[in-house]
């Protein structure tokens, strides 16, 4: 049998990212051979990731990638303990799933992650991922709040392709981005808000007015603490986070007339760790 040399073992770690001991192992049953232990240790390191697979993965890191004006790609990647999810190989194959993604929607990405598993000992998982492509009259953003825990993707609309240039547009959409991770909103408009949502907050708040007042007042008392709920919920009724007393519809009307165009916020998406 031929001697496993130092050179032999790094050329394999580095192809694999497994153990170094792993590594020798699996060499010496190959006899050297360097790519026939590669399939042994990526069939072990599967084997090992099937295990793994049931147990609870609620730490990770959103991950993002945008080709400006383009594309946008919002991932999130789970790992069982903040430790791994601090790791530069966690951060690294975050970064390369959010690539991989944006370049192809249905990229398997099955033999990075059973590597990840295999070097960090525990279950991965790629949650969910979103995918937000221009129109070509578009812009696209991400944002990424709170050591990676907090992820934003949104979609920038105009009617004149050539507002898509405009700095303005883009700090726009970067401030979008920023208010959809600190407020939390979860539709666009008040149209949007669930049927069965609005009659079950409607039902809660009629409760808390005074039957003995008069309809016409509990109706505007009713209806002003809808408003309220509006403002927590719907992205364009929120007040603006750094200047409360502007609401983000009355920012893009603003924006929108100083660069003589319609704009109009298409879609968003708000990823948190573990939710």
């Amino acid at each position: 049998m031929p001697a496993i040399t130092a050179d032999q073992v790094k050329a394999l770690r580095d192809k694999t990212g497994a153990g170094m001991m792993e590594c020798k192992t699996a060499l010496a049953k190959t006899e050297g051979d360097i790519q026939a232990a590669m399939r042994i240790l990526r069939e072990a390191g599967a084997a090992s990731a099937a295990r793994k697979s049931a147990r609870a993965a609620r730490e990770g890191r959103i991950g993002s990638f945008v080709d400006p004006g383009r594309l946008g790609v919002l991932v999130e990647v789970n790992c069982e303990t903040d430790f791994v999810a601090k790791t530069e190989a966690f951060l690294e194959f975050c970064d390369e799933a959010a690539r991989t993604l944006a370049k192809n929607p249905s990229a398997d990405l099955e033999a990075s992650r059973t590597a990840l598993v295999s070097k960090t000992g525990e279950n991965i998982k790629i949650s969910r991922h979103t995918r937000l492509e221009s129109n070509g009259r578009s812009a696209v953003a991400a944002y990424i709040h709170m050591g990676s825990k907090i992820g934003v993707l949104a979609e920038l609309s105009c009617q004149t392709p050539a507002s898509l240039a405009s700095p303005d547009l883009r700090s726009l959409l970067d401030e979008i981005c920023m208010q959809i991770a600190a407020s939390a909103p979860q539709v666009l408009t008040r149209e949007e808000v669930p049927a069965e949502r609005l009659a079950e907050e409607r039902a809660i708040l009629e409760k808390q007015v005074d039957a003995k007042k008069p309809a016409p007042i509990r109706e505007k008392i009713i209806a002003g603490k809808l408003g309220s709920f509006y403002e927590q919920i719907c992205l364009l009724e929120q007040p603006y986070i750094r200047e409360p007393k502007r609401r983000i519809k009355d920012l893009l009307q603003e924006k929108g007339a100083a660069l003589k165009d319609t704009l109009r916020i298409e879609r968003f998406v708000r990823y948190v760790v573990g939710d």
